[in-house]
């Protein structure tokens, strides 16, 4: 299994802002003992309604076997606030018998309220 992200902006400016012309990352997946693909990459800062994609493919036949378009997903998990500096974007991909789910991890849904106590 390969991962493409595409229509990434390569480059950043000092105002924290991507730009440049879009391209495709192929970063590395590792496979787990339980047998799973993971993989953990840095991109840079996109808005919550940029056009950035994540397709999987079948690296024998390079078939995509699933698209996941990233504003589609931030839309479903308001959770995930890209506005803040650094982001942390769980993505859970899992090929059931009825097709694919695309979910984020249980540890991801807390929600906190930070307290500070002498």
């Amino acid at each position: 299994m390969d991962l493409r992200v595409k229509n990434l902006l390569p480059e950043t400016d000092f105002n924290n802002r991507a730009h440049g012309e879009k391209m495709t990352y192929t970063p590395l997946l590792s496979v787990t003992e339980s047998g799973d693909h993971e993989g953990k990459f840095n991109i840079m800062r996109h808005t919550k309604d940029a056009d950035v994609e994540f397709e999987l493919v079948a690296k024998s036949t390079g078939e995509v076997l699933h698209t996941l378009s990233l504003a589609d997903f931030l839309a479903q998990y308001p959770q995930i606030d890209v506005s803040k500096q650094e982001v942390l974007i769980p993505i859970i991909v899992q090929f059931k018998n009825f097709g694919v789910e695309v979910t984020i991890p249980d540890w991801l849904i807390v929600d906190v309220a930070p307290d500070y106590k002498e």
